[in-house]
């Protein structure tokens, strides 16, 4: 084989085994987590506590599916779960989604926080503040909201993911300043076992292709390095090594004899 092309197919069998290890890995991932969704299961995030000092807790806005997606499909793209649960057991909590737009209309000029982002290992929210005069009205007077739940103790929505941007909003039941709450969102959805069916299947082709042209390129570059003869054997710098003198054979002509001078001027003695 050429050695150019055991290069390219060398070249392009480790690329193709990269991206199906790669696929095959995240399949398998998808396949573990897909089995731990059975009989309805969700995956959840930690239970932990968030307190501020405002009117109302928002999250970060959700951009659920995107535009142009049909509002029913026939598969659960994904179910959304939240439970939230006063830190006061005395004190009524209230939890809502509705649409973004709703959301800044019915909390314009109120004082709220809104969740940035969450840092576990350890738990550490970052928050943003929004400066107000307002006082709110209730939030369950509000007709804004595809899904919400209230009252005391424990308190659970579900919602099923749907095109368009979204918030979720944590109030006291009767809109008083300051939310301590306890929180924990859940997620489940239909499309992860056949993603991961989707990632073996592309991962394993990957490798079915890849891995017989890296063996072919490798192996083609070993031969192209391993010539028919021997090179010859030498010092690197020196030139090929001298030929080996050999003696006379039997009754030929002695070695000539050297008859230079003694540095004394004397001739060397031969007995020495």
């Amino acid at each position: 084989m050429k050695r150019p092309g055991a290069i390219v197919m060398l070249s392009v069998g480790i690329v193709l085994s990269l991206i199906g290890f790669a696929l095959a890995s995240a399949g398998a991932a998808a396949a573990w987590l897909g089995a731990a969704q059975r009989d309805g299961g969700y995956f959840t995030s930690r239970t932990e506590r968030f307190t501020v000092p405002s009117f109302a807790l928002v999250s970060p806005h959700l951009d659920a599916v995107g535009e142009g997606t049909p509002e029913r499909l026939p598969f659960d793209v994904g179910t959304l779960r939240l439970r939230a649960t006063a830190a006061d057991p005395e004190k009524s909590i209230f939890i809502g989604i509705a649409p973004q737009e709703d959301v800044d209309r019915y909390l314009s000029g109120v004082h709220y926080t809104e969740l940035e982002e969450v840092k576990f290992n350890p738990f550490r929210p970052a928050y943003r503040d929004i400066s107000g005069l307002s006082s709110p009205a209730p939030a369950s007077s509000q007709d804004i909201w595809v899904a919400s739940a209230s009252g005391q103790g424990l308190q659970e929505l579900t919602w099923k993911v749907a095109p368009g941007t979204w918030t979720v909003v944590v109030m006291n039941t009767d809109a008083a300043q300051g939310v301590s709450a306890d929180l924990q969102a859940g997620f489940r959805s239909e499309l992860i076992r056949p993603a991961a069916t989707g990632l073996l299947v592309a991962g394993g082709l990957a490798l079915v292709v890849g891995l017989p042209l890296l063996v072919i390129g490798a192996v083609g570059l070993g031969r192209r390095g391993t010539p028919g003869a021997p090179p010859p054997v030498g010092v690197p710098g020196r030139g090929p090594a001298p030929a080996r003198s050999e003696s006379p054979a039997p009754g030929g002509s002695p070695p000539p004899v050297d008859r230079r001078r003694h540095p004394t001027g004397t001739k060397p003695n031969p007995s020495g």
